[in-house]
């Protein structure tokens, strides 16, 4: 039982590792959020913010039929 737990808490913290993609606006959020938590989600919600805003021009202005 306790095998199998470890089993599946190796693989979900691996799953996790290679789900988020390391990139410099990460490392930004991750080094924010040490500081203070909303520091980071801040940032994070900007970032977000900024690749809906590319969603929607891509979604409405790239494609016209």
């Amino acid at each position: 039982m306790i095998d199998s737990i470890g089993g599946f808490l190796s693989g979900a913290i691996l799953g996790f590792g290679a789900a988020v993609p390391i990139g410099p606006v990460n490392i930004l959020i991750m080094s924010y959020a040490l500081v203070k938590f909303r520091l980071g989600l801040a940032i994070g919600l900007g970032a977000m913010a900024v690749d809906v805003g590319y969603l929607l021009a891509i979604n409405f202005w790239s494609f016209e039929i």
